[in-house]
């Protein structure tokens, strides 16, 4: 028995109008769900994998705000679309439209630690001298703490909130497009 195909990266269907307010809300509802989990896990002190919960939130926000915000028309338009929409590091640069009241430097300090740290907040990797590096052991530039991954859920509240505005606000009719 040949098991399902998993099309991820591979298909690239051009939406309609309502098929991108859709996957804005399941983006939204997944980021929600997402943040619910950061605050259990900060809460049972599990400030790593709290981080990493709510910078995937914000990842599925950035979803939603590249479906409510683009408008693709051509295959090349597409296919920004959704390399975009499948790649962390093109996916974090929207920030710079989400959060245009920081500055350039801020946002790519951000993107750096967000970036470096992503897959040491939950995998053991080695050291150079051979010793295990686990993400308990954890020690970054952005100081991961309770105060800091507050900062994280803080501003993905805020973020959320105006997100799904801008769902109900773009909600397209329930017919056509």
């Amino acid at each position: 028995m040949t098991p399902p195909a998993y099309p991820h990266g591979n298909v690239k269907p051009r939406l309609s109008t309502r098929q991108r307010w859709n996957l804005a809300g399941a983006s939204l509802t997944n980021a929600v769900a997402l943040r619910e989990d950061a605050i259990l896990l900060r809460d049972a002190g599990r400030l790593q994998r709290a981080a990493f919960a709510v910078e995937a939130c914000l990842e599925e926000l950035l979803k939603a705000y590249l479906c409510l915000t683009r408008d693709p028309n051509t295959d090349d338009d597409w296919d920004r679309f959704w390399e975009i929409f499948r790649d962390h590091h093109r996916k974090l640069a929207l920030l710079k439209e989400l959060e245009p009241e920081r500055t350039p430097e801020e946002h790519d300090a951000g993107n750096r630690t967000l970036r470096t740290f992503r897959e040491r907040r939950l995998y053991v990797d080695v050291k150079d001298d051979g010793d295990p590096m686990t993400p308990m052991g954890l020690v970054d530039p952005g100081e991961i703490s309770r105060e800091s991954v507050d900062r994280l859920l803080a501003a993905t509240e805020y973020a959320l909130a105006r997100e799904l505005d801008r769902l109900k606000d773009a909600e397209p009719p329930k017919t056509g497009s």
